[in-house]
């Protein structure tokens, strides 16, 4: 296949978070309407080398577009449990920022996107920042 062939098939950034972020609001439905709460879990993978403000601007990102398909399956808001990533610079990013600026950074973007009748948020981590060993 030619070098051009390839990178048509690949599908897009945008594509990839529409998709994504619909297929999480129609679980967030189904789920509402057996009387189950779900847990939404719209995530930015740490890998890579971009800086904590880009990782802010992509979550961000992707929040937004999750809560727009959320709203079209008429999920209520209040009946649901966000399970935001943490806004971390990526793995390969040559600086890493401190615990505190982490923390602002990821409440920041919440404060900023995620709609006030979100009752729940749930933020999981295999380790917490202050025990991890440097990353870089």
């Amino acid at each position: 296949m030619a070098g051009g062939d390839r990178h048509r098939r690949r599908p897009s950034q945008l594509g990839c978070i529409e998709a994504n972020a619909q297929a999480l609001a129609l679980y967030a439905a189904l789920c509402q309407e057996v009387g189950l709460v779900p847990v939404v879990e719209p995530e930015v993978l740490m890998d890579g080398d971009q800086s904590l403000e880009r990782r802010r601007e992509a979550t961000e990102k992707v929040l937004h577009r999750v809560f727009a398909h959320l709203y079209a399956q008429r999920v209520m808001l209040e009946g649901m449990i966000l399970k935001p990533n943490m806004v971390l610079p990526g793995l390969a990013c040559a600086r890493q920022e401190t615990v505190d600026e982490v923390a602002d950074a990821t409440i920041n973007s919440l404060l900023r996107v995620v709609p006030a009748a979100v009752q729940g948020s749930r933020s999981c981590r295999g380790g917490n920042l202050a025990n991890s060993p440097p990353r870089g």
